[in-house]
């Protein structure tokens, strides 16, 4: 692939981001492959598990349930072709104790078409179930 592909691609993830900050949820949506393969593997949180694209609302839904997201900074990206890595910070309020927490994480995101194909997002997900349980 070429330069102008993976600058395309780099582009196109942060307007995705921007939409979430912004809070439109359907922009994101839009931005995805009708095959797309959403991954929040993080075993025994509310929002593990991989999802399709009509399932990604869920992923959302199980999210907001459990803790409000008050920030999310893109602090770089990384890509290459079709790939693009973003590191993040976070900032979330977890709803049971209303304590927040600031936290990095990394995303990957494949992109096919202009469309995201595929989200897997990494972070120390022990830190989190331990902020959801009030530890």
């Amino acid at each position: 692939m070429s330069d102008a592909t993976t600058a395309r691609n780099q582009s196109r993830v942060m307007e995705v981001y921007r939409r979430y900050a912004a809070g439109d949820l359907g922009g994101v949506l839009d931005a995805l492959a009708d095959d797309v393969c959403w991954e929040a593997e993080a075993a025994d949180l509310p929002w593990s598990g991989c999802f399709d694209r009509a399932g990604v609302p869920d992923y959302f839904a199980r999210l907001a349930a459990a803790c409000e997201v008050r920030g999310y900074e893109i602090e770089r990206t990384v890509a290459q072709d079709e790939w693009v890595v973003a590191f993040a910070t976070i900032t979330v309020a977890y709803r049971a104790s209303g304590r927040e927490e600031r936290f990095r994480k990394v995303d990957a995101i494949r992109l096919r078409d202009g469309l995201v194909a595929e989200f897997r997002e990494y972070y120390d997900t022990g830190r989190v179930l331990r902020g959801l349980e009030g530890r």
